[in-house]
């Protein structure tokens, strides 16, 4: 049995089958090899000694729930839940037999059956850790990912150095777009698994989305030390040699996945962004299709490909079969959004901080005027104002910050009544301490700046909030045209937060709901706030770029005009628009698809 403690399984395997081999009817030894088969994978040789088990002790409940795994493992279902139920009827409020009965129900695709099981068994053993990861997973399987979250961070609580909890927390994170909690826990599940290629994978992929490319590159390098010509890494740095303007390695990445046969989606997605400089566009929409064609069970890869189809054919001038792919690619992501719900959360906003109670509430006495808030809808412009702005050497781009967001969050768990309506009771200590927080992180990233930029642009929501926090601060806020701006929305990927991506008529219902607060906003804030129109932008570049240095109290520099040649790395979908002078494709880019946009201008009239 030491070798078994050890985990030295194989040892443990000789030594027992020797002792079976002298007595048969020695049900603990046969149990105990039943365990070691189950460790080495050998599950005929779990069935095998359970079933010997089960002659010599009928009643044995965990025997028959180990026995029902190993059943459940070779695929014989049917014959798994017998066994699971024959073990209930011994023991119904056995902890472990339940979590086995959860890991079945979570195969089976008994997703409801699996919550409730798996409650029972951790309401039934306190800290039962294998039981809270696998209800986890029944939670994520129902897209209750909040729940999920919560069982996840009980299992670091009570252990620390849990691998499955830290990796969940990140994939979890990840999906949600709170990139840096996603950092967090990959890296802790690198730690905890430094072998795990799947850890070092989200890991990557965080720090890619983060626009950290040299490190997300950094840690492609890693991930091919240990899996040579591993596809999927090769696939991922094409993509943030793309994204790094490097289209030749980016390319080279491309034919040696094909050299190899192992294209990947991914590959395929990035040829599908780079081949007309390489005059291979019919090329790279037939490697999208031969792709969508090999994972077409894939909802993911689908998605992405359909993406990548769109956007190529939408380049090549076929913008029918365009809008066909883009259409296809969200309906893939139904994301639920509730237009009513988020109507009332606007009023809610809007009473909370109206002309009437703003000036009762406490405001922050840190006057600083480094912070630039640059707000709006997705696609109107941010990315290039930060771009212009950030090309001038007394600005430093610190891209979407979630820091206002985290506020929000701390506000509504510790404030009464949550938040917006907890700003009430918040004191003047309160504000300085929040606003010291935020003021700390730019000091982290940006050093002496004189200006830094933050362009959330979801930050629109919570403009008075950030009025009452940085009294100091200016506000950029950027406007295109309703029709382009929520059509370019519609042709890009966006995560779980923009549930309302996905359908023209919620895109619509978004847009009006932002246009009501940002009216709002106009009425009652007491910082400065610029309106930027992009396509004025675009037809008079210079007075604009003039305007802009001079709102944040910056001298002229020639070089914001040439902001295309500064070399930064770009978290968001406009990371390649930002590296090319100004054009006048995208202004009006809607009439192309004038006919599928019907249910958008319902929505926004």
């Amino acid at each position: 049995m030491s070798s078994m403690r050890a985990g030295q399984w194989r040892d443990a395997r000789v030594l027992l089958e020797k002792v079976c081999q002298k007595d048969t009817n020695d049900a603990d030894v046969l149990r105990a090899l039943a365990t070691v088969y189950g460790h080495l994978g050998h599950m005929d040789g779990v069935v095998g000694c359970c079933q010997a088990v089960l002659r010599l002790r009928p009643r044995d409940a965990s025997t028959m729930a180990m026995l029902a795994s190993a059943l459940g493992a070779q695929g014989q279902y049917k014959e798994a839940m017998h066994y699971f139920g024959a073990a209930l009827d011994v023991a119904p409020d056995d902890p472990v037999v339940l979590n086995n009965l959860g890991q079945l129900q979570l195969i089976g695709g008994q997703w409801e059956q699996a919550v409730r099981t798996l409650s029972k068994a951790v309401g039934l053993k306190t800290g039962y850790i294998a039981a809270h990861c696998n209800l986890a997973t029944a939670f994520r399987r129902l897209d209750r990912d909040i729940d999920a979250i919560n069982q996840y961070q009980l299992v670091l609580h009570i252990n620390p150095e849990s691998y499955p909890a830290a990796y969940g927390l990140g994939e979890l994170f990840l999906q949600q777009g709170n990139l840096w909690e996603a950092e967090k826990h990959f890296r802790l599940a690198v730690r905890l698994g430094p072998d795990n290629i799947d850890a070092w994978h989200g890991l990557g992929q965080v720090l890619g989305f983060m626009g950290r490319l040299d490190e997300a590159l950094g840690i492609c390098r890693t991930i091919l030390e240990k899996k040579p010509g591993d596809p999927q890494t090769i696939s991922e740095q094409a993509e943030y040699y793309q994204r790094m303007g490097d289209s030749d390695r980016a390319y080279g990445c491309v034919s040696q996945l094909q050299q190899s046969e192992n294209i990947t989606p991914v590959a395929a997605s990035v040829f599908s962004r780079i081949c007309h400089r390489y005059d291979a566009c019919d090329d790279a929409l037939e490697m999208c299709r031969t792709q969508l064609a090999m994972h077409s069970q894939n909802m993911g890869m689908q998605q992405l490909l359909s993406y990548a189809a769109g956007h190529l054919c939408d380049r090549m001038g076929d913008y029918n079969k365009a809008f066909e792919y883009f259409r296809r690619a969200n309906e893939l992501s139904p994301a639920p959004f509730d237009k009513t719900a988020f109507h009332e959360e606007i009023s809610r906003t809007i009473e909370i901080f109206s002309p009437e109670k703003m000036p009762g509430y406490a405001r922050s006495g840190n006057v600083s005027q480094r912070p630039v808030f640059v707000v709006g809808m997705p696609r109107t412009g941010t990315s290039l104002v930060e771009q212009i702005l950030s090309s001038h050497p007394e600005v430093y781009g610190a891209g979407e910050l979630n820091a206002v967001n985290n506020i929000v969050a701390s506000i509504d768990q510790g404030a009464k009544n949550g938040y917006p309506a907890g700003i009430s009771s918040l004191e003047t200590e309160d504000m300085d301490r929040l606003a010291e927080r935020y003021h700390q992180q730019l000091e982290q990233l940006s050093g002496s700046a004189m200006r830094v930029i933050d362009k959330m642009p979801h930050n629109f929501r919570h403009l008075g909030l950030i009025s009452l926090l940085f009294p100091g601060a200016a506000v950029i806020h950027c406007t295109r045209d309703p029709l382009d701006t929520c059509l370019s929305i519609y042709f890009q990927s966006f995560n779980a937060a923009h549930p309302y991506a996905t359908r023209l008529e919620n895109l619509g219902a978004y847009y009006q709901e932002y246009q009501r607060l940002m009216s709002h906003w106009c009425q009652v804030l007491d910082i400065p706030v610029y309106a930027f129109s992009y396509e004025r932008l675009v037809s008079e570049q210079e007075p604009v770029t003039r305007e802009l240095l001079g709102f944040c109290g910056l001298g002229w520099d020639a070089r914001c005009l040439e902001f295309y040649r500064y070399d930064r790395n770009m978290a968001t979908a406009s990371y390649d628009q930002v590296r090319k002078p100004l054009y006048q494709q995208a202004v009006c880019r809607w009439k192309h698809y004038e006919a599928y946009l019907e249910p958008l201008k319902q929505a926004l009239a």
